[in-house]
C-alpha cells in the first residue's frame, strides 16, 4: 500500500478479509422532504403537510450525489427561523382538527397531569424516535404548565398539547437523526435498537419507523441481523418505499439532469417540449419494475432491454404500435442497440 492514505471506505490494496467501515454522521438533519414525510406519519396525516417547500434550499457541494450528505445540511438563522414557523403552523392544524388532534391525545381518564405525562411519553417517544429520559418528561411537563392563556379560546389541555408540540417539533431529536451509543465492542460500536429504526426507516421510507419497527426495537430484536432483515423484507412491501427507492435511483443517476433536455427543433422538429418529463417517467417506472416487479438487481437496471414508453418514445425508439401521450406501457427494445437504464433517452438526449 506504500504511503497512500487509506481512507474510510477503500477496499483496493487492502489485506485480504479486511473493509475499513465508510464514515456516517452520528448527527444528521433531515432532508427537507424527510421532514415533510417524518411530520406526515408522525400525525397520521392523508399527504405531507407541505410546509418545507417554505425552508431555504440546501447548499450542497457541488460533487454530491445525494440530497443528504450529512456534514453539508447545516442549519443557520434562516433556516432555523423555518423550523419555528413550520412547528407553529403544524402544532396549530393539529390542535385545531378534531380528527387529527383524537390521534395524539390521551385519554381522558385521570388528572390533567396524569393526562399531560402520558401524551408527552407517548407521542414523545415517536417524536423523538426513542424513548423520552424522565427528565426529558419532566422538562416537556414544565412547557406544558405555561400554555395556559396563550392561545386564547383553547382550553388548558389543548393549548398544552400545541405549546409542547411546538417544542417537540423544534427539538434537534426530531429535526436530526440522532446516534449517541458510544459502548464499544471491540473496534465496534453497536448502534442500539431505536438507531438501527432510524436507519432502516429513514433508508427505505425516507421518514420515521412505524409501531412494528419501535415495537422491534424495544424488544432489542433488532440487534440480530436476521430480525433487521426481516423487517427490511417487510417494509419493502410497504408503497412508501417504492417512493424512496425511485428517489435513490434518481439521485444516483442523476436524473435531475433531464430538466434540460431541450431538443433542437431545427434539427429536431417534431420534438415534443415535454421530452423532459417523459424521460423521467420512463426513469421511475422502469427502476419500479426492476426493483419491485422482478426482484431485479443492478446488472438488470444496466442490462435489461425492457423499458416503458408513450407515443413520443416510442417514436424515438422506432417501436411499432399504437400508443398515446398519456399512458406508458411495457415494451422490449432492440437488446443490439438499447439495454438498461444508460441507453435510455434521458441519458442520450
Amino acid at each position: 500500500m506504500g504511503d497512500t492514505p487509506i481512507r474510510p471506505g477503500d477496499t483496493d490494496d487492502l489485506p485480504e478479509g479486511v473493509v475499513l467501515p465508510a464514515p456516517h454522521t452520528r448527527l444528521a438533519r433531515l432532508t427537507h422532504a424527510q421532514w415533510e414525510r417524518t411530520a406526515q406519519d408522525l400525525f397520521g396525516l392523508d399527504a405531507p403537510p407541505g410546509l418545507g417547500g417554505a425552508f431555504r434550499t440546501d447548499s450542497l457541494p457541488g460533487d454530491a450525489v445525494f440530497d443528504n450528505p450529512g456534514g453539508a445540511l447545516d442549519v443557520d438563522e434562516v433556516l432555523w427561523n423555518g423550523y419555528q414557523r413550520a412547528a407553529g403552523t403544524l402544532a396549530e392544524r393539529v390542535t385545531s382538527d378534531p380528527g387529527a388532534l383524537a390521534r395524539i391525545a390521551p385519554d381522558a381518564t385521570g388528572t390533567l397531569e396524569d393526562r399531560a405525562e402520558r401524551f408527552i411519553r407517548s407521542f414523545g417517544a415517536r417524536a423523538h424516535r426513542r424513548p423520552l429520559s424522565d427528565d426529558e418528561v419532566t422538562e416537556y411537563l414544565h412547557v406544558f404548565s405555561t400554555a395556559a392563556g396563550l392561545y386564547g379560546p383553547l382550553d388548558e389541555e389543548t393549548a398544552g398539547i400545541r405549546l409542547v408540540l411546538e417544542a417537540m417539533l423544534q427539538s434537534p431529536w426530531f429535526l436530526y437523526r440522532v446516534e449517541v451509543s458510544h459502548e464499544r465492542d471491540g473496534r465496534l460500536v453497536p448502534l442500539d435498537g431505536y438507531e438501527i429504526a432510524s436507519r432502516l426507516s429513514y433508508a427505505l421510507w425516507g421518514s420515521m419507523p412505524d409501531e412494528e419497527l419501535f415495537a422491534a426495537a424495544a424488544a432489542g430484536l433488532l440487534a440480530d441481523p436476521e430480525q433487521v432483515r426481516v423487517q427490511a423484507t417487510r417494509m419493502l412491501d410497504d408503497p412508501r418505499a417504492e417512493t424512496a427507492v425511485v428517489d435513490f435511483h434518481r439521485q444516483l443517476f442523476n436524473v435531475r439532469k433531464f430538466q434540460g433536455i431541450m431538443p433542437n427543433t431545427d434539427v429536431f422538429p417534431d420534438a415534443s417540449p415535454m421530452l423532459s418529463e417523459y424521460a423521467s417517467r420512463e426513469h421511475d417506472l422502469f427502476v419500479t419494475e426492476v426493483v419491485f416487479h422482478r426482484d431485479g438487481t443492478y446488472r438488470d437496471l444496466l442490462t435489461s432491454p425492457d423499458t416503458f414508453v408513450n407515443d413520443e418514445l416510442a417514436r424515438i425508439y422506432e417501436v411499432s404500435g399504437s400508443y398515446t401521450a398519456d399512458e406508458f406501457v411495457p415494451v422490449s427494445l432492440d437488446p443490439a442497440r438499447r439495454r438498461g437504464v444508460f441507453t435510455q433517452v434521458g441519458f442520450l438526449a
